[in-house]
């Protein structure tokens, strides 16, 4: 079993106005996990970043059974799961200091190239990731659609501090751009349950995205050319 784990303490920064994580730290410490549970594997920034190749997602789901705390440790563990043509699963999981599952989910990554921004073919490069499995693991990110129609409109701009080293809009700053479109009195009654994105395309830094987007009962839902975030509460 290809397990990667480390244990942190949450800090003030990390987290929001309700003293738990933010959504977009939920989603750097996966991140993170994921980059150096490759180079675990000894694929390093050598053998990819150095060489032109660049580590991109194209989906995230995550369940959210409790919000990790401030000032509370746990313990962030990634694996490798199954290779669907150039397509990687990862399965992620954040425990608690007594081992209670707080968080479980599963992304989509892929390699391209720099230059040209295509999916390559990793084992071309010698790549190979290996395939695990572990009971109770999501097996993939559900698909959905928009029911109800989207009846307001923003755009979300890749300024300089929101991108990253791929020269694009962070995925993880994703969710603070559309978490400030919610109300904060909706923000403040209501427990994120699930996170399902889907990364279409990039948004290159200096440029800006439009997009639609609707506040519901259980479920902020936002739409746009470059993604697609449903974000689940109770």
């Amino acid at each position: 079993m290809h397990l990667y784990s480390f244990k942190t303490v949450l800090k003030t920064a990390e987290c929001d106005p309700r003293q738990e994580i933010r959504l977009s730290s939920l989603v750097r410490l996966m991140q993170e996990a994921a980059i150096h549970a490759v180079e675990d594997l000894g694929y390093d920034h050598t053998k990819t970043l150095d060489r032109g190749l660049l580590w991109v997602i194209g989906k995230q789901y995550f369940q959210i059974a409790r919000m990790p705390r401030y000032d509370e440790e746990i313990e962030v563990q990634t694996y490798p799961g199954k290779r669907l043509m150039s397509f990687f699963l990862r399965h992620y999981r954040i425990l608690s200091s007594n081992g209670e599952v707080l968080v479980k989910g599963v992304a989509v990554w892929t390699l391209i190239d720099k230059k040209s921004r295509k999916m390559i073919n990793p084992s071309h490069y010698g790549i190979e990731i290996p395939c695990d499995s572990m009971e109770g693991q999501i097996e993939f990110p559900p698909s959905y659609s928009f029911q109800e129609e989207l009846p307001l409109e923003a755009k979300i701009e890749a300024t300089y501090s929101r991108c990253d080293l791929n020269g694009h809009l962070n995925n993880t700053f994703y969710f603070d751009c559309v978490q400030d479109l919610i109300p904060i009195d909706y923000l403040k009654s209501h427990e994120c349950v699930s996170i399902n994105v889907s990364y279409k395309k990039e948004i290159p830094l200096g440029e800006s995205a439009p997009i639609q987007y609707g506040i519901f009962d259980s479920r902020c839902d936002f739409q746009s050319d470059h993604f697609q975030i449903r974000l689940e509460y109770r």
